[in-house]
Parts: structure tokens; sequence; C-alpha cells
């Protein structure tokens, strides 16, 4: 059961990381050790569900945004439920996510796990769905 990642770091040379491993412990630590959570974003997914996936995006003081297809469903980490109007630029080049959407890093990379694991949103987590989202925010998946 092979989990393979895709990461597009923001640094100067907008370093792209990808590969795969077998043991879903080793995920948080590909993804902190990766330099994606000094800016970037990036998918997580299983070769055997593919249609199961983790979206990232980090973003220096906030932390990360988590977003999940999993059995058809979108589920959106959210860290503040009053800051989802006011979005934030996650690249560089208008790729935007809602403030109210990023979690601490600690948990998100608990959260990364759980997906790795069981290919579901993981429960420690709040996740809302996109249509609970204000007219004025944003994610990405």
């Amino acid at each position: 059961m092979k989990l393979r990642y895709e990461f597009d770091l923001t640094d100067a040379e907008n370093t792209k990381r990808s590969g795969g491993t077998d043991l879903p412990g080793a995920l948080p630590i590909l993804v902190r050790d990766s330099g994606v959570l000094e800016g970037g974003t990036g998918y997580l997914y299983k070769e055997t569900e593919p249609q199961a996936q983790l979206r990232l995006a980090a973003a220096d003081d906030l932390g990360m945004f988590l977003g999940i297809t999993a059995d058809g469903t979108e589920y959106l980490s959210c860290g503040d439920a009053d800051d989802l109007a006011e979005t934030v630029d996650v690249w560089g080049d208008d790729l935007l996510v809602s403030r109210g959407l990023f979690i601490p890093v600690k948990t998100a990379l608990a959260a990364i796990r759980y997906f790795a694991e069981n290919g579901q949103p993981d429960p420690a987590v709040k996740w809302i769905k996109p249509e609970e989202l204000p007219e004025d925010g944003n994610y990405i998946i």
C-alpha cells in the first residue's frame, strides 16, 4: 500500500518534491522535512485509493490547511470559524485559502498520519464542508 506525495515549495527555486513510502508514520516526517512548512502546497494519496486525497498548504505563521476528499465528500480543516472570510495567498499567484482554515502544525501532522492510516479525516480536528465557507472564503482541493 504505497502512499504517494507531491509538494510544491515557495522557495526561490519553486522546488518540487515527490515520492512515496509504505509507512504511514513516515508521512508527517516527510512533510516536516520537505520544507513545505516554510511555505508551499501539496497532496497525498494511497495508490490503492487514489480517489481519497489530502491537499495541504502551509503559511509561515498560520500553520497548515488540510483539505480531504474521502468517500466522495470534501472536508476542510477549520481552526477559527470567525476568520473564514479573510483569505491568504499560499503561493504568491493568488492561490487563496481562508485564514480560518489553518490549524496548528502539530495537529495537522497528526491528522496527516491519521489520513495515511485510515483514508479518512482525523476526528480530533474540526472539519467543515466547502458550502459552509462564506462567499468571500476560499480553499484548494
